[in-house]
């Protein structure tokens, strides 16, 4: 599982962690329906509910490439929100993205 990692929430709301244990402190058991958790390879993670309000963070084994949808996410995100043009984040690599994410979120 390669950091950094981001919980989309229903497909409008990025969260970025730089651990595991950051992603899995911040995620509680009842809200694991409404998210989807990426590592920085847009592999797909799974969340575990281990009590009602603490979650397990794994990788599936083998792992579930998600990169694509990660990728459309991330950059509707974009464009809607941040004034992004769809045309150069089209052809941007899957870390490009990630690392505006990152500067958006760190503002």
């Amino acid at each position: 599982m390669k950091a950094p990692i981001i919980v989309v929430e229903q497909h409008t709301c990025f969260d970025i962690f730089q651990s595991v244990e950051a992603a899995e402190n911040y995620v509680e058991a009842p809200d694991i329906s409404l998210m989807t958790v990426y590592d920085a390879d847009g592999n797909l993670l799974t969340l575990t509910p281990i009590s009602p309000i603490h979650v397990l963070l794994e990788e599936p084994n083998p792992a579930i490439d998600k990169s694509d949808d990660l990728r459309k996410d991330i950059t509707n995100y974009l464009v809607k929100y941040h004034n992004h043009s769809v045309d150069t984040l089209s052809s941007a690599p899957l870390g490009k993205l990630i690392d505006l994410l990152v500067v958006i979120h760190q503002k």
